[in-house]
């Protein structure tokens, strides 16, 4: 269990594990400048960003294979199980 940056105060004590990715050098700078301006560190803006975008992403997955549903395009077997599925990571993670 580690504590949070002020900035991630409204999860709590969470758990936290290092990861190590692959990022473009011009996503990176971005990160850095929104860090200082925020008087944070890489590492909590990255957090905070990728929290933020989860729900956007997913609501994204969901809109893309709803389309190609309707649409009829692709392989509706395929669209329909991911949508399954993206259905029971919405109620597990409540997004």
């Amino acid at each position: 269990m580690t504590t949070n940056p002020k900035y991630l105060d409204f999860l709590g004590k969470t758990d936290t594990k290092k990861i190590s990715i692959n990022v473009e050098e011009k996503l990176l700078k971005m990160v850095d400048d929104l860090a200082e301006l925020t008087e944070a560190n890489r590492t909590v803006v990255i957090s905070i960003i990728l929290e933020q975008g989860i729900p956007n992403f997913v609501q994204f997955l969901s809109k893309g294979w709803n389309e190609l549903g309707k649409a009829g395009k692709g392989d509706a077997k395929k669209v329909k199980e991911l949508q399954e599925k993206l259905v029971l990571i919405k109620k597990k993670w409540n997004l």
